[in-house]
């Protein structure tokens, strides 16, 4: 974006070699560096929901900013108790691919948790999770 300087909260590397190259680059030259990272996180306190269904200040609209400007197609974006992967790969009104609510899933007692459909399902996302970015890298 032109005069904006994206500043995601993380990025995550697909390898510590790929994260020591990053590193190495001076941090004035850094911005212009996108290529070495492959996701973005972008972390919010857990007092702010991550989708607040307005259009200035939602965090939702600021992480597809981030993967739209720094030409990347997966991010997270989480504030602790709410987890969602976005998928910015396919042009479709919708890019939350998957998200997690982690704070119900930890309030279950583990007999619970291990019936419970959702910990399947997100064990299984999870697996479709790594295979994506695996293949995107």
């Amino acid at each position: 974006m032109q005069g904006r300087l994206e500043k995601p909260d993380f990025l995550l590397f697909s390898s510590g070699e790929l994260k020591e190259e990053y590193i190495s680059i001076p941090k004035e030259s850094r911005a212009a560096s996108n290529a070495i990272f492959d996701v973005i996180l972008e972390a919010k306190a857990c007092s702010i929901p991550i989708d607040n269904k307005k259009i200035k200040g939602n965090p939702h609209f600021q992480i597809l900013r981030y993967l739209s400007s720094l030409k990347k197609d997966y991010g997270f974006l989480s504030n602790g108790r709410t987890w969602c992967f976005l998928d910015n790969s396919k042009l479709t009104s919708t890019k939350v691919f998957y998200e997690i609510d982690l704070e119900a899933i930890l309030e279950m007692d583990a007999e619970e948790a291990l019936e419970d459909s959702l910990v399947d399902e997100l064990l299984c996302k999870s697996r479709h999770i790594e295979a994506l970015i695996e293949i995107s890298l």
